[in-house]
């Protein structure tokens, strides 16, 4: 996900092998779920390697997409971190990349995850709080029977609103569609993406 010289200290060699950044996204594996984290600012991102231990820890063949402003300097912060959980979870568990959608004025950081689109291969994606230590599966029966009702995604509505949560766990294909990517630039567009999470 982000390019690093095979040259360089052996410091730096040893921090592109520590989150499996590669130049491509794709990979032939396709994964069961990608959770996908974002974060912005040290107080935040410090966070983002844990998340993926624990959610990796209760999914099974999944993976663990983190973006942040700055991989470079993640990467430098938490390399023996990354590292463990690679070790537990297999050298394409953990990827690290800068964001790709440029920040406008007026979004919130915890809505941007909302108008990146996934790269890594998977059939479900996660989207969550990373601040909450996942404990289990998050492809439970009552999450998929939710998504039978011509819905590629599960949510709830927030108590006393008509607004879903942050938390949602779609299936990647039939949500990630042209139309919702024309839609989330369209939002930008017109500066309508000012709005918290969902």
């Amino acid at each position: 996900l982000v390019q690093h010289s095979r040259r360089g200290s052996p410091r730096q060699r040893r921090l592109s092998r520590a989150a499996s950044v590669s130049t491509s996204v794709r990979s032939a594996k396709v994964f069961s779920v990608n959770f996908f984290a974002c974060a912005e600012g040290a107080k935040y991102e410090r966070f983002l390697p844990m998340y993926a231990f624990f959610a990796l820890q209760s999914n099974r063949n999944s993976a663990a997409e983190l973006v942040v402003p700055n991989s470079t300097l993640f990467l430098k912060r938490h390399e023996r971190a990354l590292t463990v959980v690679k070790q537990l979870h297999g050298r394409r568990s953990v990827w690290v990349r800068e964001y790709r959608v440029p920040r406008h004025r007026g979004v919130m950081p915890n809505t941007r995850r909302f108008l990146e689109v996934p790269e890594i291969a998977a059939e479900y994606v996660y989207m969550g709080d990373i601040d909450i230590l996942i404990t289990e599966s998050v492809l439970s029966a009552g999450r998929l029977q939710q998504m039978r009702h011509n819905a590629p995604y599960s949510n709830i509505l927030r108590k006393n609103t008509r607004r879903l949560t942050g938390v949602i766990l779609v299936r990647a294909r039939e949500f990630y569609t042209r139309e919702l990517k024309r839609a989330q630039v369209a939002l930008l567009a017109g500066g309508n993406a000012t709005g918290n999470d969902e």
